[in-house]
């Protein structure tokens, strides 16, 4: 869905592949993310342990490197909801690719391996869920076209699809 009016968002915990799948789409904004991502973390079947399939390919990003610095600085300080586990993010273009310089500040700050895929393949491979691989292509292609969440950008507010 690239319509980039507004921030779309979904996210599915699979803890029985210690698992978490997250698409975020259309015009991505910090001030959807914040409260998207608390909505994560306070999920009853969140886990820090678990590995990360985060999906921006849909996503025009419209955060600047300033405060993009100051989420990952925010990201940093939650210890409770990192711990040792695998990031995979997929993108598409340069002006996404742009914020991977960025995440290698985060490396150190909190115990996760972040690595940036263009093809789902390989971040399916890095994450070691190709058992799963079919069931994660469905899921995303279903968290594009009917997000949980639309995040007006007028009000902030999520809002179920």
């Amino acid at each position: 869905m690239n319509d980039f009016t507004a921030m779309k968002s979904s996210f599915m915990i699979l803890p029985e592949h210690r698992l978490i799948v997250e698409y975020i789409g259309g015009l991505l904004k910090i001030e959807q993310v914040m409260p998207h991502r608390k909505m994560l973390y306070i999920h009853k079947d969140f886990d820090p342990l678990y590995d990360i399939l985060l999906d921006l390919r849909f996503a025009k990003v419209d955060i600047t490197l300033e405060q993009f610095n100051a989420y990952i600085n925010y990201l940093s300080s939650l210890g409770s909801v990192f711990d040792v586990r695998k990031s995979a993010i997929l993108v598409r273009n340069s002006n996404q690719l742009v914020y991977t310089n960025a995440f290698k500040a985060f490396e150190g700050k909190i115990p996760l391996e972040i690595k940036f895929f263009i093809e789902i393949e390989d971040a399916i491979t890095f994450l070691g869920k190709n058992k799963i691989r079919d069931s994660i292509n469905t899921l995303l292609i279903q968290m594009d076209q009917e997000p949980d969440y639309i995040w007006n950008h007028d009000n902030n507010m999520g809002s179920n699809y």
